[in-house]
């Protein structure tokens, strides 16, 4: 459970900051079939590694466009 934790806050760290394709991170921590490792992500985060990655830029953007100063 603790290395499974680890592998998916490397990727979830990886699909925040870089552009790799979901295979290529599955790989990176660890994973040769993307589609577990798409399973195993949403087990833990409780959104797909496609839509967790939509819903970090959209917050990227949105708090870059008011400035990051919420009240």
């Amino acid at each position: 459970q603790y290395l499974l934790t680890i592998r998916i806050n490397n990727a979830a760290s990886l699909l925040e900051t870089t552009d790799y394709g979901l295979s290529e991170i599955s790989t990176i921590v660890g994973y040769e079939d993307p589609l577990y490792f798409s399973r195993l992500f949403r087990k833990i985060k409780g959104v797909s590694p496609r839509d967790y990655r939509k819903l970090i830029h959209s917050n990227q953007k949105e708090q870059s466009t008011h400035g990051g100063n919420e009240v």
